[in-house]
């Protein structure tokens, strides 16, 4: 087998670790998010569920690597990441942006002829078949990417708007995680050989139903739609629910 082109450790936090794990979730944030997403996790799913938090390039303690700018680069990598790290069965879990890269991770784990995931979790993202309606968003002059941000995401907080230093650091970032969602280019390929669950807010203002219906198309079987009270980011009052969804979905999976 060659060298691994990739350090793997760099990769993931152990959110919810456990010594024989039945199931290793791997999840990857949004747009601006790192692994500290997924710190709430570390209670809430059921103990043989290792939840491994994603961290990419150019973000939090890897800020001053460049990020990555393509769903189908990071999801790449990230399948590297989880054939050096699978001890276990495992899931994919993406918000928002996460969730491109965590379907394009599960396309790659199939070329590599590595087993299919037990179901994909995709939470408040467009089918991926589904063209961008902000295609440009990434690329708009300063004041007007963040105003535009802002207005949909609701996704720098007041405190990095205040720190210019801070802001300049973080912008980077923030652009590349804004261009894996506003550039993806679909591609037709089989199936993916794994069920898929859809999380939405019902008043997400970034995501439609008929969005999210096109994800019945890319995976095994119709795919499950859970809808929760909120908008963009539900997930931040919802959590206790998302759980709920995750565990049921993983809970026929076998050691």
């Amino acid at each position: 087998m060659p060298a691994p082109s990739i350090d793997a450790a760099k990769w993931l936090k152990r959110i919810q670790p456990c010594d024989a794990p039945r199931v290793q979730l791997y999840c990857v944030a949004y747009a601006g998010g790192g692994a500290s997403v997924y710190r709430p996790w570390k209670e809430g799913l059921p103990a043989d569920v290792q939840v491994n938090a994603v961290q990419l390039p150019g973000h939090e303690e890897r800020l001053m690597e460049p990020p990555i700018e393509s769903a189908c680069e990071a999801g790449a990598a990230l399948a590297e990441v989880i054939e050096l790290d699978l001890s276990a069965p495992c899931a994919l879990f993406g918000y928002s942006m996460g969730a491109l890269v965590a379907f394009e991770a599960a396309r790659e784990l199939r070329r590599r002829g590595a087993p299919a995931p037990l179901r994909l979790f995709a939470a408040a993202m467009r089918a991926p078949q589904v063209p961008p309606t902000n295609a440009g968003l990434h690329a708009l002059p300063e004041d007007e990417f963040l105003a535009e941000v802002g207005r949909r995401y609701e996704a720098v907080p007041a405190e990095v708007l205040a720190e210019p230093d801070l802001l300049a650091l973080l912008l980077p970032t923030l652009r590349a995680d804004m261009a894996i969602c506003d550039t993806y280019a679909f591609t037709e390929e089989p199936r993916l050989e794994c069920p898929i669950s859809v999380l939405a807010g019902d008043g997400d203002a970034n995501v439609s139903p008929e969005q999210l219906q096109g994800w019945s198309d890319v995976g095994e079987g119709v795919a499950e739609e859970h809808w929760f009270q909120g908008e963009h980011f539900f997930m931040r009052e919802q959590l206790a629910g998302v759980h709920a969804v995750v565990a049921s979905g993983l809970q026929g999976a076998k050691a």
